[in-house]
């Protein structure tokens, strides 16, 4: 029962007894049988009336107890739901933080890809920029010569090489046989090694061929295939005039490079110049590698070119990881000189060592002995109260070098592998 039921119960009680005792006194005051049982009527419906305020006293209480215990219930109920759900927060709280993860991841691939199609992107444009100048190169051989050049100094740019850095334009030198040559552009690795690149590819019967429509009579296409037959002979006789030249032996007579790459590439500046020449003669590929030529399109140029770049960021790292190890010898040496001199010095302390202990012997037997008895047969003159501080030897001599690496003679103890864990 709580306050509330307690406070209505006293209060009906309270009530009851007051109208009980008014009735009481009028009854005692009344002489009248008529009043009397009016009086009694009155009490019993005043009965009547507490005892239904208490009632309602009590189903109010029930009621409020009821509304109490459906509150502490459901409150027990939302704290064991919020405990329940604790760990599906945490849960929550992790799956967040690895959705931000893969978010970050995912900005970093756009990245990735971001760039990796700004590269295609930049080759696309190389492409295009070759295919609609195209129709004016190939009408005129100086011209063509000129724009191969062209579009291989950009290509070799676009690979992020730098020219008299990584690649030479224009070389001249003489081959084995004395004859003046000169490459349109040499390549150069790592090593001091270098790589010549021509650019004349032969085109002006391609040109031909390409102008003839693809709906044409008999008497065109059989000009077209005749005219890419000039152009597949063209092609070969050219792989033979650049073999027949020796690039390479020129190269070699560069100060420092004995051993040049005995191979040229030979640049095809228009992927579907390459493609139409290959589809028309496939063996011009093999007939090229015979002769040490390599024949390339921008496409695949590209792809050496970004192949030699990763290749000279590793001979950097080679490079410095080789510097490392120089360093490393070169203080293993002289760590060896440093502990020749100690173990010089630490013969040199305890030979001092060994003089002092037969200085301090010498004493002991041949002047301590003398001159202690010239005091006693002073009587007393030379004798002030000091004594003779006694003189020890000795006992402690240096610690010696035990690793073989340390000692003169290189037979030192052997490494421990713990000690060096």
């Amino acid at each position: 029962m709580n306050d509330f039921t307690v406070f209505f119960t006293v209060g009906a009680l309270l009530l009851g007894g007051a109208i009980g005792l008014v009735i009481g006194q009028r009854l005692k005051g009344s002489g009248s049988p008529a009043d009397t049982l009016q009086l009694e009527k009155d009490l019993a419906a005043a009965n009547a009336t507490v005892l239904g305020l208490s009632a309602q006293v009590a189903e109010a209480a029930r009621e409020r107890q009821e509304r109490d215990e459906r509150a502490k219930a459901e409150l027990a109920e939302q704290n064991k739901i919020l405990q329940e759900l604790a760990p599906v927060q945490e849960n929550i709280r992790k799956m967040q933080q690895k959705v931000d993860d893969l978010e970050r991841e995912r900005i970093g691939q756009f990245n990735t890809i971001k760039t990796q199609l700004d590269e295609a992107k930049n080759t696309n444009t190389i492409l295009a920029n070759n295919t609609s100048a195209l129709q004016n190169a190939l009408s005129n051989n100086q011209a063509r010569g000129k724009w191969g050049e062209v579009q291989l100094r950009n290509l070799l740019q676009s690979a992020g090489m730098t020219p008299h850095v990584d690649f030479l334009e224009q070389f001249s030198g003489s081959n084995a046989a004395g004859d003046l040559i000169r490459p349109d552009c040499i390549i150069k690795y790592p090593d001091e090694k270098y790589v010549p690149i021509d650019s004349k590819f032969p085109m002006q019967d391609f040109e031909r061929a390409i102008r003839i429509p693809e709906v044409a009579s008999t008497e065109d296409e059989k000009s077209r295939k005749n005219y890419m037959k000039a152009h597949t002979d063209a092609v070969k006789k050219h792989i033979k005039e650049i073999s027949g030249k020796n690039y390479y032996t020129a190269l070699s007579s560069i100060e420092g490079l004995e051993s040049a790459p005995e191979f040229t590439i030979l640049f095809v500046p228009n992927d579907g110049v390459l493609a139409a020449t290959l589809a028309e003669d496939p063996t011009i590929m093999e007939f090229a590698f015979s002769n040490q030529v390599a024949l390339v399109s921008p496409n695949s140029l590209f792809g050496v070119l970004r192949t030699i770049q990763h290749i000279w960021r590793s001979a950097a790292q080679e490079e410095t990881i080789r510097d490392i190890l120089r360093v490393g010898v070169d203080l293993y040496s002289r760590m060896r000189t440093v502990a020749s001199h100690a173990a010089k010095m630490g013969t040199q302390l305890d030979g001092a060592v060994a003089a002092y202990n037969s200085f301090v012997s010498s004493i002991e037997r041949n002047l301590l002995t003398t001159t202690r008895d010239l005091n006693k047969r002073s009587l007393g003159m030379l004798d002030d109260n000091k004594p003779i501080v006694d003189l020890s030897e000795l006992s402690e001599t240096t610690n010696k070098f035990t690793k073989a690496e340390l000692t003169a003679d290189g037979e030192g103890d052997e490494e421990d592998p713990k000690a060096l864990a």
